[in-house]
């Protein structure tokens, strides 16, 4: 189950809930949190007088959001690219992995695609196309 983060006023709201003597109960019913996620953020603010969130373990990123944003603007105007095209397209100077280049674009709701081949429609195809949709136009 996915943890709803608390936004930086609801937390402000709840360490004012909690200065006005409100219990963690009565803040987690009215607010519609359980009290623990209440009785840890007031401990936080105790504790370091903020409620933004720590820094969190975990390797840092190898690009920033302003790189991710210019991998989104070549994707618009490419489609159909490969994550190898649209590496060498993205970051060319940097040693990138293609798994990287995917990592960032699923993680903006991309999906992969593939260009359907079909034949194109021929002169024969175009007129018989056209003489079925004026016989239904007929109601016939």
């Amino acid at each position: 189950m996915a943890r709803r983060r608390l936004s930086e006023a609801i937390r402000w709201q709840i360490i004012g809930m909690h200065a006005t003597g409100a219990s963690f109960k009565a803040i987690g019913r009215q607010l519609g949190y359980h009290y623990t996620v209440i009785s840890r953020l007031v401990r936080k603010h105790r504790q370091t007088g903020a409620v933004k969130d720590r820094p969190q373990s975990g390797r840092p990123r190898v690009t920033s959001e302003r790189e991710d944003r210019a991998l989104l603007r070549i994707i618009r105007r490419e489609p159909f690219s490969t994550s190898t095209v649209l590496k060498r397209a993205w970051l060319p100077n940097r040693h990138l992995s293609t798994r990287t280049v995917r990592n960032r674009l699923k993680a903006a709701g991309m999906a992969a695609r593939r260009v359907i081949k079909r034949p194109r429609l021929t002169d024969d195809h175009k007129r018989r196309r056209l003489a079925w949709c004026l016989h239904g136009k007929d109601g016939t």
